[in-house]
């Protein structure tokens, strides 16, 4: 590239693969000074398994600044 020339920039696609685990279990527990009391209804934690996730960007190189 000439200096001054501008950059060029596209669509940019991708995927992201991975594993979640989660070592919480959905047991919820509020601690007091004497005693552990068991919450009911708390929410469920614990989502585990693989997963695929689609990216969708816009980028480029920029022009040669010298």
């Amino acid at each position: 590239m000439k200096s001054g020339d501008r950059g060029t920039s596209c669509v940019v696609v991708g995927l992201r693969l991975g594993y979640t685990y989660s070592p919480f279990g959905d047991n919820w527990e509020l601690l007091t000074a004497d005693q552990a009391l068991e919450l009911k209804g708390g929410p469920e934690l614990g989502i585990t398994g693989p997963f695929i996730r689609l990216v969708v960007g816009w980028g480029g190189i920029g022009r040669n600044r010298r």
